[in-house]
């Protein structure tokens, strides 16, 4: 009877899990959808006469910066410090944290 229960159990914890992990997967998607409202790819001025401005604020960095963060977050079992399954958002947020260090030394 135990082995039985436990079986059951462990039947439960499977679902459980994978019921976890697409909600966390579909998380994930949301996120990456509301970063690509922003353009991730530009942080400057792209020609020094006058081109399209894709300049960020720090405020709109930080935002950048904790979306990234999140998604890391979710995609490594709550470990930011591991890079992300997409380069361009590994870029991007060394670019941001490249920007901040430059803007606070002055």
């Amino acid at each position: 009877m135990k082995k039985q229960e436990k079986s059951v159990k462990d039947t439960q914890l499977n679902s459980k899990n994978t019921e976890l992990a697409t909600l966390i997967s579909k998380i994930i998607t949301k996120k990456r959808e509301e970063l690509n409202q922003s353009n991730i790819k530009e942080f400057e001025n792209k020609t020094a006469s006058g081109g399209q401005d894709e300049r960020k604020t720090m405020s709109e960095l930080f935002k950048l910066k904790l979306l990234l963060l999140s998604i890391r977050y979710l995609e490594n079992d709550g470990d930011t410090t591991l890079a992300s399954s997409i380069t361009e958002e590994n870029t991007a947020l060394t670019t941001i944290e490249d920007i901040s260090s430059k803007a606070i030394r002055g």
